[in-house]
């Protein structure tokens, strides 16, 4: 079907896209929160880490990873039918997932003495990664919702029964 290829399309577009919008973000809020810290390097700027190299590998390989994880939790495989929950919920663990394994292959090299920096870090990738993948997935699911309701969308559907309520519907 050529409207669920271009959906799953849009589905990979979007998050790779918002993967990439939540990288930089939360590289600049990473930026702000270890400025001071003990045991890491000085950066006078924002825009100075944006462009170090750290920052630029993930902006190349993150959003890449974030799709993988997506396909792998078999997001893509049903483009049309999928509930809010479920979308939420597949989101909300997948993200996490990647935030984990951006803590133990980037973050964990971080020299900081006080441990609790570590754990706002991790959570602030995770609620930035959400929070971008969520919203685009939330505006694509709408707009296929908003199809579906109008008649643009349709899909064959076989009805078996014969009472008034099957002939009805």
């Amino acid at each position: 079907m050529i409207g669920e290829k271009r959906q799953r399309i849009a589905y990979i577009v979007g998050d790779y896209l918002a993967a990439n919008v939540a990288w930089i973000v939360y590289s600049a809020l990473r930026f702000d929160m270890i400025q001071g810290s003990a045991g890491v390097a000085e950066i006078d700027d924002l825009y100075g880490f944006l462009t170090s190299g750290g920052t630029r590998l993930g902006i190349l390989f993150f959003p890449i990873m974030m799709v993988v994880i997506a396909y792998l939790s078999g997001y893509y495989n049903q483009v049309f039918f999928k509930s809010r929950l479920q979308e939420l919920s597949t989101t909300a663990m997948s993200t996490f997932i990647a935030a984990i394994i951006m803590f133990f292959s980037v973050l964990i090299n971080d020299a900081f003495p006080e441990r609790l920096i570590n754990y706002e870090l991790v959570l602030s990738m995770w609620a930035c990664i959400f929070a971008a993948l969520y919203i685009t997935r939330f505006f694509i699911t709408g707009r296929v919702v908003a199809k579906i309701e109008s008649g643009k969308l349709k899909f064959r559907t076989l009805i078996i029964g014969n009472n008034a309520k099957t002939a009805e519907f």
